[in-house]
């Protein structure tokens, strides 16, 4: 820095670095930073940084805002944070990081310190829905706020009509089925929500098992069936490296038996004979995009890349998207020349092309006419809910199987020729 002269970079190995990359979430990872080796300067730069953050917005509370609440939300939904600073907070440990900060000489402001003394460990609680709270009431958030008398005390966060959170109702006991990998949520009005939770939201076996159940639990008891996840990502695609195991080892069967075990999963949810309605947000890849197109209707977010990305790997899209694809050619050829809608799909596929947003989604070829975009993500999960409520009221029926008119050898050759091109250009 004195001399600002130019040196290479240097590849940074630290424990401390380790830990925040494996550790879940954005809570998990800034604990993780924050705690592993407190005398890390990796550590002391991003407590330096944080530090500053939280007392600041502490400093503020009920000047720039009334609540803790309108901070956190205007951080994530203008900044795109994952959690906002008293959220963070909390994730780091309110009491501990307030005993560090004052020792350290700084001036921590005098309502947290009150709000410590008065034997609160954080500034947000879940309560879950009492026993005798009736059936379908959800876990209730409380965060720290002032009351009219200058006293500090929890206070009941109110929901708004397009907020519904997951975590909420699997607090409040609203799991209906789970695997490892995805579970089955009631989000009321007998709609359930088929939640993803692997490892970034990956599809392997589990997930697929987790599908197929939950299209027999759905035609018997349930008017239709959202799916959406409240993770970083919608969906990164299949657990890849589950087929690279088994093709290493030669066990073509075993690889067969997975590719088999997903066409069904995805066939399952089109021939589900209750509206299904995808809800997908930010990198919704490959095997994620498989698992949107099969719904009747595919609500986006406004950040969400969606590509059938798989030629990027080498593979082909085998989990019903190169299908899909052809369906949607043969809808907008109408009749008439089918070639150049197959020719723009088939090279979104193998240029393995994704969207830079929600919007987007519609140049790639693969937006459908019944598909929107909605302006807030929040809201996606609830629009949803209700996109599945208003099919069901519309009499919904499932589509009926019809035979998909291809373009044949023609199009084989075409698709022969472009591959080749494709190779030696590189790509």
């Amino acid at each position: 820095m004195q001399t600002m002269a130019y040196g290479p970079r240097k590849q940074i190995s630290s424990t401390v670095i380790d830990a925040a990359k494996a550790a879940k979430g954005a809570a998990g990872k800034a604990k993780a930073l924050l705690a592993t080796e407190p005398g890390s300067r990796y550590s002391l730069f991003a407590w330096q940084t944080i530090k500053r953050t939280l007392l600041y917005s502490a400093k503020l509370t009920g000047v720039i805002a009334d609540s803790i609440v309108e901070i956190d939300r205007a951080m994530k939904w203008g900044f795109n944070w994952e959690l906002g600073p008293f959220e963070l907070w909390d994730a780091i440990g309110l009491r501990r990081s307030v005993q560090r900060m004052s020792d350290e000489g700084d001036e921590v402001p005098d309502w947290v310190l009150r709000w410590l003394e008065a034997g609160n460990e954080s500034f947000y609680r879940i309560a879950a829905p009492e026993a005798e709270s009736p059936s379908g009431t959800v876990a209730k958030r409380f965060y720290v706020a002032a009351g009219s008398d200058g006293r500090y005390e929890f206070a009941e966060e109110e929901p708004g009509a397009d907020d519904i959170s997951l975590a909420a109702l699997k607090e409040s006991g609203r799991t209906v089925l789970s695997t490892s990998g995805a579970s089955l949520i009631d989000l009321g009005d007998e709609v359930v929500c088929l939640e993803f939770h692997s490892p970034n939201n990956a599809i392997g076996g589990d997930i697929l098992t987790a599908i197929q159940r939950s299209t027999e639990e759905v035609s018997r008891n349930w008017r239709g069936l959202v799916i959406a996840n409240e993770g970083r990502n919608f969906c990164v695609g299949a657990n890849l490296m589950l087929l690279l195991m088994e093709a290493q080892s030669g066990d073509w069967e075993e690889v067969e038996d997975i590719i088999r075990l997903f066409q069904s999963s995805m066939l399952g949810l089109k021939r589900l004979d209750r509206p299904v309605v995808a809800a997908p947000h930010r990198m919704t890849l490959g095997g994620g995009v498989e698992a949107c197109l099969p719904a009747d209707q595919i609500i986006y977010s406004p950040e969400t890349y969606f590509g059938l990305v798989e030629t990027g790997v080498g593979l082909i899209p085998a989990g019903g998207g190169s299908k899909e694809a052809a369906v949607l050619a043969a809808q907008r050829a109408e009749g008439g020349e089918i070639q150049p809608h197959l020719n723009a799909l088939f090279e979104t596929l193998a240029l393995a092309k994704t969207s830079t947003s929600g919007y987007d989604v519609g140049r790639l070829g693969l937006k459908r006419p019944q598909d929107r975009v909605i302006a807030r993500q929040d809201a996606r999960i609830a629009e949803a809910k209700r996109a599945v409520l208003e099919l069901d009221r519309a009499g919904y029926a499932p589509p009926q199987e019809k035979r998909v008119r291809v373009a044949g050898r023609e199009a084989e050759l075409c698709c022969s020729l472009a591959c080749r091109a494709c190779s030696s250009a590189g790509k």
